[in-house]
């Protein structure tokens, strides 16, 4: 697969949400929004903020990880497996923080990070 388009990749986050029952919009400034768990809406919803070159960035770490065959799976397949894993792990970890967060790209991959 030829390296994925910013609208692909953002489209790779809501399909992830949709695997894990969360209701993924798009918001303003181009930011995502988790507005539902399973049937339940949220009353504030959690933003996922990131730029484009944050994207790309988090998925070529991902996918060069499978080019050299470290991964068990084509680039694809092991961001689709690897991003929707973090950015459940974000999810929940909003549940466990007493401040208000947000879910932005780290070093690591998707994780909560206090709202500013």
């Amino acid at each position: 697969m030829p390296e994925p388009t910013t609208t692909e990749l953002v489209e790779s986050v809501v399909q992830a949400g949709r695997d894990w029952t969360l209701g993924i919009s798009r918001a303003d400034q181009g930011h995502l929004n988790v507005d539902s768990r399973g049937d339940r809406r949220l009353d504030s919803p959690i933003e996922i903020v990131f730029t484009a070159t944050e994207l790309h960035s988090y998925y070529r770490r991902i996918a060069e990880e499978a080019e050299r065959g470290v991964a068990p799976e084509p680039p694809w397949e092991w961001w689709m497996t690897l991003m929707s894993t973090h950015l459940m792990e974000a999810v929940h970890e909003t549940d466990r923080r007493t401040e208000p967060c947000v879910i932005t790209v780290t070093a690591t991959g998707f994780a909560a990070t206090p709202a500013s």
